[in-house]
């Protein structure tokens, strides 16, 4: 549906300690701007899937391939979340990924 926030989790298993995560293939900056996926969006990493606390990275309109670095954090659940946007009814990311120690 068009409602938001609209996030993305991943789950590495066990608790890891984080500092960069990277997305390829999200689109917020479209030719036509009243076809953008996002407009702003925020990764945060958490040892559960209730307790996320503040973001660890905040971005605003950037396109294509995405890297966050941002001071390492320890947790097992790395999540994306996109705050508003979306003119059209398709969103995607084609790859999410995070890296660490």
């Amino acid at each position: 549906n068009n409602t938001y926030p609209a996030w993305v989790m991943l789950d590495l298993g066990e608790s890891k300690t984080v500092s960069a995560a990277v997305m390829y293939g999200l689109l917020t900056n479209y030719a036509n701007a009243n076809q953008k996926q996002f407009d702003n969006f925020e990764i945060y990493v958490a040892e559960d899937t209730t307790n996320w606390g503040s973001p660890v990275s905040i971005n605003e309109k950037e396109s294509g391939y995405i890297r966050f670095d941002f001071d390492p954090v320890t947790g097992r659940y790395v999540k994306f979340k996109a705050n508003e946007g979306a003119n059209i009814r398709i969103a995607w990311i084609r790859e999410f990924a995070a890296f660490g120690q």
